[in-house]
């Protein structure tokens, strides 16, 4: 065995095709650390002969060989697990795990609400009640509804109230952003009724953030614990949606990192890059900050954001388990996690 064994604790093996992914990226950054990893769901543990039955990465084949191992000495969780199930981790592990605060867009929201510079930045989010949504239907001409647990914009709903008293509805399926019109605020509200269950989804104010060509824009920023076991930006970039309404992360018509936008004036031109940046980086720093403070053991977050057209920056929601950009950029925070893990193995525990 190595000296170091770290375990990647899946929901479902659908994320083995990340996990996959991390850990190439981390042997090619990283290919002398002597390290083992395990990919394992939490109900596969043995705690009397201290094992785990999963699946071992096998640095020759490059691809994943089942059996029985020993219980790795540090793991992080990789995928939406209830509390109870994350309380039985924590027994295991100790500080040796993180990730350990998974929650939904409206605890995340509340979360940040109890830290004063942080609520500056947030959109006012209602969680849904359906025998009160007439009443949250009138509170913003323009809003969305959001599941309260999913990714990569999927169900989202915005809704756009029109000065003749009719309302635009733009409906995120299946990548897609589909129009759909009501004539009066009763259709409005039966079709919302028909799409949403009581207390899952979450009602927030609609920021109208700046374009490019027409098309809405977000950021994404990507924040991980370092080999140091420090916070650190991985990567911040722009996503141009292919629509005008809603930024579909598996849609986007473009990325453009920061790097690119300080070496180009023709994409936001009226844009302070730096002085943006600088202030990404600030409420990255803070946010990350306020969760050390609460006593979780997070070393991985996603952070949407917007910047509107007073140029104001925005907070739309946080990931607890980010997914990196593939593909197209160079996303550090693909392997950084397994960089911390490390980190936690050879430091007993110091984070």
């Amino acid at each position: 065995m190595s000296l170091v064994v770290i375990g990647i604790c899946i929901r479902d093996d659908k994320l083995i095709g990340l996990t996959t992914e991390r850990i190439r990226k981390y042997i090619e950054y990283f290919p002398y650390e002597y390290v083992d990893f395990i990919c394992f769901h939490w109900d596969k543990i043995d705690v009397v002969n201290y094992s785990v039955a999963g699946k071992k990465f096998n640095r020759k084949s490059l691809e994943w060989d089942d059996g029985i191992y020993p219980l790795p000495h540090v793991a992080f969780i990789q995928g939406f697990l209830n509390k109870n199930i994350i309380n039985k981790l924590k027994d295991i592990f100790g500080v040796n795990l993180f990730n350990n605060f998974l929650f939904d867009k409206w605890e995340g929201w509340e979360f940040l609400s109890d830290h004063k510079i942080i609520k500056q930045h947030l959109p006012i989010t209602h969680k849904i009640q359906l025998e009160r949504l007439a009443l949250q239907l009138n509170l913003f001409k323009d809003f969305l509804i959001k599941p309260s647990i999913g990714s990569s914009s999927g169900g989202i709903i915005r809704v756009k109230s029109r000065n003749d008293g009719t309302f635009d509805v733009f409906h995120s399926i299946k990548n897609e952003c589909v129009l759909i019109k009501f004539d009066t605020i009763k259709e409005l509200m039966n079709w919302i009724e028909s799409k949403v269950k009581n207390g899952q989804y979450i009602l927030q104010q609609g920021i109208e953030t700046i374009r490019y060509k027409d098309n809405a824009t977000d950021i994404r920023l990507n924040m991980n614990k370092n080999s140091n076991g420090v916070w650190e930006k991985s990567i911040v970039f722009f996503r141009i949606s292919s629509n005008n309404n809603i930024v579909i992360p598996k849609k986007v018509s473009r990325i453009y990192t920061f790097d690119q936008l300080r070496s180009s004036s023709s994409f936001l031109p009226e844009v302070d890059i730096r002085k943006l940046e600088s202030q990404i980086d600030s409420i990255g720093n803070k946010i990350c900050q306020a969760f050390d403070q609460a006593g979780y053991h997070m070393g991985d977050l996603g952070i949407d954001l917007g910047l509107d057209m007073k140029g104001k920056l925005w907070i739309f929601e946080i990931n607890h388990i980010p997914y990196p950009a593939l593909g197209a950029i160079h996303d550090p925070s693909v392997y950084k996690p397994l960089e911390y893990a490390l980190f936690l193995a050879k430091n007993k525990s110091k984070y």
